[in-house]
């Protein structure tokens, strides 16, 4: 009977060993598991170099800006810019421009009036500026003066588009311009209305 007892005993006490060794080695591993610690790219020199090796930013990994943490995926990174710049580096952005048209640049005969015109004419006409900034992507540089004449129906339609002259040398940008135009919709009038209407194109100054 002791003996069978003290059988038992020692295979209770290997087993609990056994437990014992088990649950320290898997302390061990999970004490050498250490994250990887975020870098710390604050400092401008730093930033620089990781613009200057890549063109877009490594998916989904953790940086420090200015004592932040962030995570941050492919987004373009134009000088200090992390989000929101969607202009790849090396690629600047036509920015063209249109003047701004008053009802005293609009020369005109009709039924509407000078108010009911440049209601419609003053405020469309930066909505033009699409057109003229996918263009300059073509054509880099090209600037002018478009000056359309508008054949208005009592409708308010524009039933002709006339180019009176023009100084852009680019035909196909005149055509798409007045395309556009076309589309305009005026009040309704008594009668047919002619305006004449100059659009100034020019690049800004800004690089």
């Amino acid at each position: 009977m002791a003996r069978f007892f003290y059988k038992c005993l020692g295979r209770f006490a290997l087993m609990t060993a056994a437990a014992l060794w088990a649950g320290c080695d898997n302390a061990e591993k999970r004490e050498s598991v250490k994250e990887e610690p975020a870098r710390d790219i604050s400092s401008s020199s730093l930033l620089k170099k990781e613009i200057k090796d890549s063109k877009y930013l490594p998916k989904q990994e953790s940086i420090v800006v200015q004592g932040t943490t962030v995570l941050y995926g492919t987004m373009p990174v134009v000088g200090d810019c992390l989000y929101g710049c969607h202009t790849p580096i090396g690629e600047s952005k036509a920015k063209g421009l249109v003047k701004k048209l008053t009802e005293r640049d609009l020369k005109f005969e009709g039924s509407l009036s000078g108010e009911q015109l440049s209601k419609i004419v003053c405020p469309r006409t930066q909505g033009l500026r699409h057109i003229y900034n996918k263009f300059l992507k073509k054509k880099p540089g090209f600037e002018g003066r478009l000056v359309l004449q508008l054949t208005i129906a009592p409708d308010g339609s524009i039933t002709n588009a006339v180019v009176k002259s023009s100084t852009t040398g680019y035909d196909d940008f005149d055509a798409e311009i007045k395309m556009a135009v076309s589309r305009w919709k005026f009040e309704k009038s008594d009668g047919i209305t002619s305006v004449t209407v100059p659009f100034e194109f020019s690049e800004s100054s800004d690089k």
